[in-house]
């Protein structure tokens, strides 16, 4: 972790959420927009999207296909 980050505060739901959206992103569901790693999307507050699979996916659970 670079010198810089260290001293940011620790939120446990934030540590959750991003727990889940690296998990999506190791499986392809979703990539990081403007950043080249997801960790660094999720210090500098950028955005995450839909992958082809992940859209895939999404509209599958909005069927109630899955």
């Amino acid at each position: 972790m670079p010198d810089q980050y260290k001293s940011l505060p620790h939120n446990p739901e934030h540590e959750r959420i991003f727990g889940e959206l690296q998990m999506c992103n190791r499986h392809g569901l979703i990539v990081p927009v403007d950043a080249p790693h997801m960790y660094y999307a999720a210090i500098n507050s950028t955005a995450c999207k839909l992958t082809a699979l992940g859209a895939h996916y999404r509209k599958l659970a909005e069927m109630k296909r899955i």
